[in-house]
């Protein structure tokens, strides 16, 4: 038979596992399996580079170098990732920049849009991006918005450019 104080710190130490265990979901320190997909509308005809070149601001092959926060935006979470540029296509960047992309996790459960995972630190792709005119870039919801240049991390910026300047996604840019 348990004695009182066994029973209160049996009751303790539950209470401080569920308590943890919230403020570890809550804080998104734990990411469970969960996902969902929020759709939203697109232009018509993305598809056509023409079009998706017509809707960006920006275009460009980038370096994404680490996440720096995230936020919630008018849809859901928004992530911001710092992004490094490589090559310009369309529009003038150059050093860093910081992509927001609209998804991430909110309590435990990561929200992506258009089935479009989050981008990977380390990974190079094609981007194409709207900005609000203030160094902001958010980019476009679309596949073809995002295309893996790479995903060797050790690459320089210039071995960078020059595998860029032979993909055939970017050529079609």
């Amino acid at each position: 038979m348990m004695t009182k104080k066994k029973k209160m710190a049996s009751a303790i130490v539950g209470l401080i596992g569920i308590l943890t265990l919230g403020t570890l979901l809550h804080t998104n320190t734990i990411h469970l399996p969960f996902e969902r997909t929020i759709e939203v509308r697109l232009v018509d005809g993305l598809e056509n580079d023409r079009v998706l070149a017509g809707v960006a601001h920006v275009i460009f092959v980038g370096k994404v170098t680490k996440k720096i926060s995230q936020t919630m935006g008018e849809t859901g979470p928004l992530t911001q990732f710092d992004v490094q540029v490589i090559q310009n296509i369309k529009g003038v960047l150059s050093g860093n920049v910081v992509m927001n992309q609209e998804g991430g996790y909110e309590n435990g459960i990561l929200s992506v849009v258009e089935d479009q995972p989050l981008l990977r630190v380390g990974t190079t792709y094609l981007f194409a991006a709207r900005t609000d005119g203030k160094g902001n870039y958010l980019l476009i919801p679309y596949q073809r918005a995002r295309m893996v240049i790479s995903t060797d991390k050790k690459l320089t910026s210039a071995q960078l450019s020059a595998l860029a300047a032979t993909d055939k996604n970017v050529l079609a840019m």
